[in-house]
């Protein structure tokens, strides 16, 4: 991707990926504004891969087989993200402050995930607050 200095837009769809490093997003992509890595077999993503991404406000992960996300996948696009499309994964559970640092985040989607169930209340997951102004959109129209 070297020779994309200028490229803003990024589709990785149906690509059969299973794992992402930080090796894949270099500085030569740092003016990339969308990423659509949906509908591969992802199961991993490296903390830190979205680094050099400073002007990334969309990212989609959705129809992947993610099981887990680290607080430290979103390192690097904390002031610029605004939507994360995570529907349709194997998220089990996330962790609290997962979102926090997203200073601009205004939408992110989590249905259709494998949510952990409490063993002795048989309660779906109850998330806290995420961020104050982002919404989470139940089903996505585009």
């Amino acid at each position: 991707f070297s020779s994309l200095k200028n490229l803003k837009r990024l589709s990785l769809q149906f690509n059969s990926l299973k794992r992402i490093t930080r090796k894949h997003f270099s500085k030569a992509l740092e003016n990339l504004e969308y990423i659509n890595i949906s509908n591969n077999i992802l199961k991993n993503i490296e903390d830190y891969s979205f680094i050099h991404l400073k002007k990334l406000n969309k990212l989609n992960l959705s129809n992947n087989r993610i099981k887990k996300l680290s607080p430290l996948l979103f390192q690097g696009i904390e002031n610029s993200i605004i939507q994360i499309k995570l529907h349709r994964n194997r998220i089990k559970y996330l962790p609290n402050d997962i979102f926090s640092s997203l200073t601009k985040l205004k939408e992110y989607t989590l249905y259709d995930n494998i949510w952990f169930k409490d063993k002795y209340t048989s309660n779906s997951l109850i998330f806290h607050p995420i961020n104050r102004t982002a919404k989470c959109v139940e089903k996505d129209v585009d």
